[in-house]
């Protein structure tokens, strides 16, 4: 599932999706798995450009094994005013 260049930080499994936690050049970004039969192409999340240097995501309090969302953390060092 990872491509070339892709470290998994961390995984949240869900019924229907797996999302991973990637962090590839530098750059952090989450990719969506369909665990259906259907398998569609991995949905992949990006934070964008303002999000790059010392930025990590991480997975927060998923319960629900069955919900269509998910939450997760962001920490960057840039202070907003």
């Amino acid at each position: 599932m990872p491509e070339d260049g892709e470290i998994v930080k961390e995984i949240d499994l869900f019924s229907d999706n797996l999302v991973l936690y990637i962090q590839k050049e530098g750059t952090v970004y989450m990719k969506v798995i369909t665990l259906s039969e259907n398998k569609e192409t991995p949905y992949k999340i990006q934070l964008g450009n303002d999000y790059t240097a010392g930025t990590s995501i991480a997975p927060g309090l998923n319960e629900n094994m069955t919900t269509s969302t998910f939450r997760f953390h962001v920490d960057t060092p840039f202070v907003y005013n």
